[in-house]
């Protein structure tokens, strides 16, 4: 069996061995379905790809594909998931009724559109690594022209000095260093026309001709190659900046776009009462902060305001506080989740889940909203409380709900950036407790030439 050379979130690659024609893949959450299952082929050589099309009659299992005739050596074979972004599979109306089915099947999606995007842009910046790593070699061939050329131009520079030397010896010694010098200016010529194709070479790779560079001509070292190059070579990866906390952000001076990745933060879980004999409480779970992305290519100011809301808190004998906005200047903003409702105390308790954030700003790309906390509903009769479970988000997984048969217990917090916390609960007595806390979100920056 065949093994991947690559393994992302959504995305199992592999190099073709002219045998293999079953190929095994994972994805991370698996698949909303076997539609959003795509195959592709590259040639290493000419780069080209092919999208290799695929029917239910080529699935073996839900994660194996038999794909025949086998494919020739010298391509790489990748099957990825391709998960609809245009909108959400499930659209709720009013008055609908929320099903667990249809409230996964739109967290899933948000999920899994996050992780493509994430495989998406590592592999665009390994093929960044790749260009530079090609260009890195055309300048240090250039260099070595160089020094050719110089050795050459010494060599004929010796020799001139030997013909000057031989007036004195005879007309014979004169034709013969002159002859010398001849050859070594030849030399030294072609020695320049190589350095000067290396860097037609560099420049080649880098998207455009030396001609076209403005001040490159003779012989080309490889430090006025990078300095000329540099302009005309757009979309270069230069950096990635990661705010956990509110701050400034400051473009380089070469930056012309940015792709902002943001999540914002979480509500947090809904609390519980004080509980007397025979009755019960049970909180909700808070909600999760929304995902969104921006790109922006045009109007960058100087320095960007980042803010990083503050995660909601729980409170004994409250509903959870809602998470703060989250926002990258005016371009991307990032509503917090909604808190928790408080499980009030009676022999039937039932609270609502904190709301969901929503995505915004002047460039947003893609926005998704959070999770709904879970609801929550016990009865005394029933002889446990049961609290709601936080919102989940593309950067972790809310805090658990409870089960207790005990005293009023606090709600826990949830693993990762911008999860909503769960619900506190209780059954026949026991003093009130908090829910559990919500997550503060997170902002990505990537820069690009």
């Amino acid at each position: 069996m065949a093994v991947p050379v690559r393994q992302l979130l959504s995305q199992t690659s592999y190099d073709t061995d002219g045998v293999t024609t079953v190929w095994n893949f994972s994805f991370a959450n698996g698949y909303l379905d076997r539609d959003y299952v795509k195959v592709q082929l590259v040639d290493k050589v000419t780069r080209v790809r092919t999208a290799v099309p695929i029917t239910d009659a080529n699935f073996l299992g839900d994660f194996q594909l038999s794909l025949t005739p086998a494919f020739p050596i010298g391509s790489e074979l990748t099957i990825y998931r391709d998960s609809p972004k245009e909108a959400p599979l499930v659209d709720f109306a009013d008055t609908a009724s929320l099903t667990e089915a249809s409230l996964d099947a739109n967290a899933r999606q948000a999920v899994h559109i996050a992780a493509e995007s994430s495989d998406n842009l590592a592999v665009a910046i390994d093929s960044v690594s790749e260009i530079s790593a090609q260009v890195e070699a055309a300048e240090a061939f250039a260099d070595a022209a160089e020094a050719s050329a110089i050795s050459a131009a010494a060599s004929a520079a010796t020799a001139t000095n030997q013909a000057s030397l031989a007036t004195s010896n005879g007309a014979a010694q004169v034709t013969l260093a002159t002859g010398f010098a001849n050859d070594a200016a030849a030399s030294a010529t072609a020695a320049d026309a190589s350095a000067d194709a290396a860097a037609a070479s560099a420049a080649s790779i880098a998207g455009g001709p030396v001609a076209s560079v403005a001040g490159l001509t003779g012989i080309v070292s490889a430090a006025s190659l990078s300095t000329a190059l540099a302009p005309t070579m757009p979309g270069r990866f230069l950096r990635t900046s990661v705010f956990i906390a509110s701050g400034t952000f400051t473009p380089l001076a070469d930056t012309k776009k940015l792709h902002v990745i943001g999540q914002g933060s979480g509500g947090a879980g809904g609390g519980c009462q004080n509980i007397g004999a025979g009755q019960v409480s049970c909180g909700a779970g808070g909600g999760s902060g929304a995902y969104g992305e921006a790109i922006i290519t045009s109007g960058i100011t100087p320095t960007v305001a980042v803010t990083i809301g503050a995660a909601g808190v729980g409170a004994a004998n409250a509903t959870g506080n809602p998470g703060a906005i989250s926002s990258f200047g005016a371009y991307l903003t990032l509503g917090g989740g909604g808190g928790g409702a408080i499980g009030l105390v009676s022999t039937v308790s039932a609270a609502q889940g904190g709301t969901a954030g929503a995505a915004g700003g002047t460039h947003l790309l893609f926005g998704s909203s959070g999770q709904f906390g879970e609801s929550a509903i016990s009865s005394f009769a029933q002889g446990y409380a049961s609290t709601g479970r936080g919102g989940d988000s593309a950067f972790g997984s809310g805090g658990p709900g409870l089960v207790t048969g005990g005293p009023a217990a606090a709600g826990s917090g949830g693993a990762g950036r911008g999860v909503g916390g769960g619900g506190a609960g209780g059954i026949a007595s026991g003093s009130q407790a908090a829910g559990g806390n919500g997550s503060t979100g997170v902002i990505i920056v990537h820069e690009y030439s």
